[in-house]
């Protein structure tokens, strides 16, 4: 996971599109849709099964457990 320096070039990215798309939120915005494009449906399951597991949130119900992984607290959803 990408942390401190690391992120810099997002943060960069956010920064100019800010200018160009007009604030903050039309920037935010633009880079999560095509963040989103980018991963993969995997990648986006275990993001949201992360989620909400670090911030107390309930399980997203329309994901349905598959099978348990070798690692602790992971869980495969469909």
């Amino acid at each position: 996971m990408a942390e401190g320096e690391f992120i810099k070039p997002i943060v960069d990215l956010l920064a100019e599109l800010e200018e160009k798309l007009g604030g903050p939120h039309k920037a935010n915005e633009a880079v999560l849709n095509e963040l989103i494009r980018w991963l993969s449906v995997d990648d986006i399951r275990k993001f949201v099964q992360d989620y909400r597991r670090n911030h107390e949130l309930p399980p997203d119900e329309d994901l349905v457990r598959i099978e348990h992984t070798p690692w602790e607290g992971d869980t495969i959803y469909k």
